[in-house]
């Protein structure tokens, strides 16, 4: 297999995958728990604040907007 073509199914298996994140609503975990992140609480960050911070990676939705972290948030896309 050449190198375009290699490209190219990489291509389409992204994209597939792109799609299917953005559509599927469902997940397949056994039972009916869905997958969920937790914040941690006030008493727990009031605690030592820093702990609950990510300092290179945010996986969950409360900390993917900060400035510092943009650099992997493109990094996870590669490694997904």
């Amino acid at each position: 297999m050449s190198n375009a073509e290699e490209m190219k199914l990489d291509t389409e298996w992204v994209e597939t995958l792109q799609k299917r994140l953005l559509v599927e609503t469902e997940w397949d975990y056994p039972g009916t728990m869905k997958p969920k992140t937790f914040r941690v609480s006030k008493r727990l960050r009031d605690n030592n604040p820093n702990a609950y911070d990510p300092a290179y990676i945010s996986l969950g939705p409360y900390h993917r907007d900060k400035g510092h972290l943009q650099a992997m948030y493109i990094l996870k896309w590669h490694c997904l």
